[in-house]
């Protein structure tokens, strides 16, 4: 019976030396190194070391502020006890820094588009609301909140107010006068308000300027009202050059040698100069002719110029392609050059619907589609 105690034992110790070094060298490797220190390598440096030890590595790309490819942790940590074949997970930085995000809340919508693009970040979507207690454009929210570290990547969206107050749905025009025509056609519609362009010559105030608005500043009006904007242009060549030959043709016409020769004339023919008055009424009227003359000229001039304007009518091939809607809105493309402003098409349309429109135009247009009454697209058309 003792035998058999003691063969049994035996195997019990068999196995369980059998288990520990199967256990020793699966999961030990037989031997252990320190971990290598790798923090702050380029990630195929660090896994070039890590193979090199005889240990196996996983790559996880994170969002951090170091440069694209660093090792920003490793786990396990520096100089710990590991054994070869051990898994090593590196967390390395993926380029995508993060970057603080301004608080525009209670801004102007431009204003707070600057700071925002000054901090290096984009407007998402903007959305309008009635808020009585602020005024229109002015900023309500915004998404991500801030203050908060977010990727430059990030649009920022913004809720805006209409500017609303007792009369429900109605909003005050902005002060836009002396604005770019860009800034103000962008507080206009952060307000809730369509945009029409009309171009005014002007010498004394700079191109690109609103010089007026209609209706005027603080005017309260319903919520999608549009608002003409009247925006300084500067005079054209042809203009600038109408007035030249009525200046050439003033100069040359006291000259005209007709009146001198009939005084030569006179003195020829008789023995003294003449004294009488009825002599020089005649001499006074040729004057008084040629006077005239210079003013019936410019008139005559003016067609050549108009058939010169005429010559330089140019074509801009509007190209516009519809979104994808749920139901037909109505399409809308006006143009606005030195002739006035005219619409050119205006009908009903399709999402998806492709529009090809040629609108003649002097010297330079503004051309201005309108989706469903709302302003959607714009440009600008110089030969």
């Amino acid at each position: 019976m003792k035998w058999i105690r003691w063969t049994m034992l035996l195997l019990v110790l068999i196995i369980a030396g059998s288990a520990a070094a199967a256990f020793y060298f699966v999961f030990m490797g037989g031997r252990t190194i320190p971990m290598p220190a790798v923090e702050g390598m380029i990630s195929s440096q660090a896994v070039e070391t890590l193979q090199k030890a005889g240990l196996l590595v996983r790559v996880d790309q994170v969002t951090s502020q170091l440069p694209a490819g660093t090792v920003v942790s490793q786990w396990p940590g520096a100089s710990e006890k590991v054994a070869k074949g051990r898994l090593v997970t590196l967390k390395v930085s993926r380029g995508g820094e993060k970057k603080p995000l301004p608080d525009v809340r209670g801004m102007e919508f431009n204003e707070a588009k600057a700071k925002l693009a000054e901090a290096g970040f984009q407007v998402g979507d903007v959305l309008r609301i009635a808020d009585p207690g602020k005024p229109a454009g002015s900023i309500l929210a915004q998404s991500p909140a801030a203050p908060a570290m977010v990727g430059p990547e990030t649009r920022i969206d913004l809720l805006l107010s209409r500017g609303t107050g007792s009369e429900g749905n109605a909003v005050a025009v902005p002060d836009v006068v002396g604005q770019q025509e860009s800034a103000a056609r962008a507080l206009l519609e952060a307000a809730g308000l369509g945009v029409e362009i009309r171009y005014l010559v002007s010498r004394e105030t700079a191109p690109g300027i609103v010089v007026s608005t209609t209706p005027k500043t603080g005017a309260s009006v319903p919520a999608g009202s549009r608002v003409a904007l009247t925006v300084a242009t500067p005079p054209n060549a042809s203009q600038a050059k109408a007035p030249s030959p009525s200046i050439e043709e003033d100069p040359e016409a006291p000259p005209k040698p007709r009146a001198v020769e009939k005084k030569q004339e006179n003195a020829a023919g008789t023995p003294e100069p003449p004294t009488r008055k009825v002599s020089q009424e005649p001499e006074q009227k040729p004057a008084l002719e040629q006077a005239v003359t210079p003013k019936k000229e410019p008139s005559a001039a003016a067609s050549p110029a108009s058939a010169k304007e005429e010559e330089t009518r140019h074509t801009a091939k509007v190209r516009y392609q519809v979104p994808p809607l749920s139901r037909p809105l109505s399409l809308r493309i006006e143009v606005v050059d030195p002739e006035g402003t005219r619409t050119v098409l205006e009908r009903e349309v399709r999402g998806g619907e492709s529009i090809a429109v040629n609108v003649p135009y002097v010297r330079e247009a503004a051309v201005t589609v309108y989706l469903g009454g709302e302003f959607v697209w714009q440009d600008r058309y110089r030969p």
